[in-house]
């Protein structure tokens, strides 16, 4: 929900033309329409027990431990994220990266075990190569420059980076996270597909 609303202040800011007046209201719309998306979630969470911060912290607990098991004892398809993994502010935020790399580009090729793998690691690779193609050829800054100039591009990356933390930082099993990232993938692939074709990297590929 914040995406949504992060996209909507983008695209408001985008459509101020005068200099000087997006200079004065972009503020304003922006703690407005960010206000308005964390209240949205506060309510989500207060609305059941189930999005509560505590009963979400058992929950990933519980994923880690089972999952951590079934990886040990009955050589499931299982992957981790390091041994010192702390349901604190900080120990979330070190594993946010490796988290986010699992959720977007995870299980590799090598890691399948199972065929409904196969397909989701295939679509992993791809994804992963057009990704890679786009930041070598561009570099990091006019990749940057690709992905702040358009919203559109902004709000699926943004999407796609935050569920796949989430997916990443909490299945602890392929099958499963295979399962939870279904949705984040065709916001990424849209990001993908965006920004090759607003890139010359698209039309060298093309050409």
């Amino acid at each position: 929900m914040p995406c949504f609303f992060y996209w909507l202040y983008l695209e408001a800011k985008k459509g101020i033309r005068h200099p000087f007046i997006r200079f004065v209201v972009s503020p304003f719309l922006f703690l407005v329409l960010i206000s308005a998306g964390l209240y949205s979630v506060y309510i989500v969470a207060e609305s059941s027990d189930y999005y509560q911060l505590d009963n979400i912290e058992n929950r990933v607990s519980g994923f880690h431990n089972w999952h951590g098991q079934l990886a040990e004892k009955y050589d499931a398809s299982g992957y981790s994220l390091g041994e010192d993994v702390e349901l604190t502010p900080g120990g979330i935020l070190k594993k946010f990266i490796p988290a986010v790399i699992v959720g977007l580009f995870r299980p590799f090729l090598w890691e399948v075990r199972k065929v409904v793998q196969l397909l989701s690691a295939m679509e992993n690779f791809v994804y992963l190569l057009l990704f890679l193609i786009l930041f070598f050829r561009l570099g990091l800054w006019k990749f940057y420059r690709l992905i702040v100039k358009n919203p559109l591009i902004v709000f699926s990356l943004l999407y796609a980076v935050i569920f796949a933390f989430v997916v990443g930082f909490t299945s602890y099993n392929f099958g499963a996270l295979v399962r939870y990232k279904i949705p984040l993938m065709p916001f990424l692939g849209a990001a993908l597909a965006l920004m090759f074709q607003y890139s010359k990297v698209g039309k060298k590929t093309r050409g």
